[in-house]
């Protein structure tokens, strides 16, 4: 009994080494967004899921808000089962203008979910909860990943 208590202890205080922390307002070349989202769609395809490209900026105190519900039950559990993710960072709308065009983004936080196979737009929606004053819950953002369609 002594001997599992110290192996227990012991195997407590192993060091663990944190993962790094992910940048979600990192910015990417067009190239490099380009190969993000056809890794995505390959992902997706592999796990029978979808393809949710996010559409936001670190000023947007929407996009910010969109952020920290993702982080949140029952919207977090949702996005992992049934999205593989890619953050598109608009900047002040001057980066990425062909993929803004080719999917009508004009406000953010914008959230586009592709079909992995076709890479088509199966359906779209802007999420503005704190600049239209519209309060958004985890679990509200949860239904609409759950079952997405266009406003």
């Amino acid at each position: 009994m002594r001997r599992l208590l110290l192996i227990l202890a012991l195997a407590g205080c192993a060091r663990r080494t944190p993962a790094p922390a992910v940048d979600p307002w990192a910015l990417r070349t067009d190239a490099e967004l380009d190969q993000e989202i056809s890794r995505a769609r390959a992902e997706a395809r592999a796990g029978g899921r979808r393809v949710l490209l996010e559409f936001v900026a670190p000023w947007c105190d929407d996009c910010r808000e969109m952020t920290r519900l993702e982080g949140t039950s029952p919207a977090r559990e949702v996005l992992a089962r049934r999205y593989v993710r890619v953050r598109v960072n608009v900047g002040a709308f001057d980066r990425h203008p062909a993929l803004l065009r080719r999917h009508g983004v004009t406000r953010i936080a914008n959230y586009v979910v592709l079909d992995p196979v076709t890479g088509e737009r199966v359906a779209q929606t802007t999420m503005e909860p704190i600049s239209r004053r519209e309060p958004l819950s985890s679990a509200r953002w949860a239904a609409w990943l759950e079952a997405p369609t266009n406003p």
